[in-house]
């Protein structure tokens, strides 16, 4: 999710540490944490929703877990057990990376006690979000039955000894706990985007704020898509396992679902991003006194105007989890190919 073409800035700008905030912060200042509760606000809407209408969810996985087809396909099985394990590997890789990069950006711009509200408010998301996912899990809510029905399944159908499916819930349980810590940090390092800098806003220092919000979008946007690839092939692997059809256009609806939810989050860190930022803009222009018949174009070079045109990356990297959630039908409607010994 980016900001339009990169801004050209002095060696000066480049230098981390004459944009690194150690003062701490004002009351004025605190109140930016805000911004970073939209995400969350969108994500507990969508919570919400799926609580409402996931019951009929939670009733087939009830119905459908107790008859387990004597006929399994363990081509099939394998076929999506793989799958399963590359899209693991692919979150666990995106997500790692993505929270060592939302760490590097929070300890470029603050440092000391400039850094204790931040840290605060990612400990604090992260706190509540490990918390619901354990009241969901012991409650067996409608959205625990996304976990259980694979994984019943998988131990139902005897294919796995204790020992490997031990494995596969140790991998399920730190992928349930950087499902929370990740969008917590990209949260918590969504206001940096947008506090002043240290020398106030110059044109330099709004094009090291585009440069943070491109990176904190283009993180968030790869993580979530990834999560959705993961909760996909998740699903499909209880269809292979269960041998019912059905349960794969269930696993579409409801990775359909989840990605309007992602989409909407992504929007929730952009468009208020791009807002303040456009707001800023506006200052520096005064300043460089730049003619209002220019505005539109200087505005547009760095990516802040709001023509719809302009902003084509942007929403495109908003709309990627709907994008991998077509994809993931895509391959669903693939035939698989045939397995060839000897």
């Amino acid at each position: 999710m980016g900001f339009g073409s990169p801004l050209v800035v002095s060696a000066s700008v480049t230098d981390g540490t004459a944009w690194i905030r150690r003062a701490p912060l004002t009351l004025e200042e605190l109140k930016i944490l805000a911004v970073g509760t939209l995400p969350v606000a969108v994500l507990a809407l969508g919570h919400g929703l799926f609580e409402l209408v996931g019951q009929t969810f939670h009733e087939i996985y009830s119905v459908v877990i107790q008859s387990p087809s004597a006929d399994l396909s363990r081509h099939a099985v394998t076929q999506a057990g793989q799958a399963w394990a590359a899209t693991a590997l692919i979150y666990l890789v995106v997500g790692s990376a993505a929270l060592g990069l939302l760490i590097q950006q929070l300890r470029s711009r603050v440092r000391g006690a400039a850094q204790v509200p931040f840290l605060a408010l990612a400990t604090l998301l992260s706190v509540l979000g490990v918390g619901h996912l354990v009241i969901v899990d012991m409650q067996r809510h409608p959205l625990s039955a996304i976990f259980y029905l694979t994984f019943e399944s998988l131990s139902r159908s005897g294919l796995l000894d204790v020992g490997r499916l031990d494995g596969v819930h140790r991998v399920l349980d730190v992928i349930n706990v950087m499902s929370v810590v990740v969008p917590a940090s990209v949260c918590a390092v969504m206001p940096l985007c947008i506090l002043a800098p240290p020398r106030g806003w110059t044109e330099a220092s709004l094009a090291a704020r585009i440069k943070d919000a491109r990176q904190l979008g283009v993180v968030a946007s790869a993580f979530l898509v990834a999560g959705l690839l993961h909760m996909f092939s998740w699903m499909q692997w209880s269809s292979a396992l269960l041998m019912e059809k059905p349960l794969e256009a269930l696993a579409s609806s409801v990775t359909l679902f989840w990605s309007c939810v992602f989409t909407l989050m992504l929007a929730a860190v952009y468009i208020p991003l791009l807002l303040v930022l456009h707001h800023r803009a506006e200052t520096v222009m005064d300043q460089l006194e730049v003619p209002p018949r220019e505005r539109a174009d200087w505005l547009k070079q760095r990516g802040l105007s709001y023509d719809a045109l302009s902003q084509l990356p942007q929403l495109a990297a908003i709309s990627a989890p709907l994008l991998a959630n077509q994809i993931g039908d895509v391959l669903l409607r693939t035939p698989p190919l045939p397995l060839a010994i000897g």
